[in-house]
């Protein structure tokens, strides 16, 4: 998966950690996790990435 925008990385607890990804970079993901609601891909090694930075995320303009 290319990456969309630079994106933060989380913990399990939804924890911001240190580090980021840039946009164009390419991820290997294991699945998906969800934590108080929101979606998250799981990059292994206790890091997690949200899932609209990586996906993208459709809008409407008006």
């Amino acid at each position: 998966m290319a990456i969309y925008h630079n994106p933060h990385l989380y913990d399990h607890n939804g924890s911001r950690k240190t580090g980021k990804y840039y946009s164009g970079t390419s991820i290997t993901t294991h699945g998906k996790t969800y934590i108080q609601g929101r979606e998250y891909y799981d990059l292994g090694n206790h890091k997690l990435v949200k899932t609209n930075k990586v996906s993208g995320s459709s809008r409407r303009l008006n």
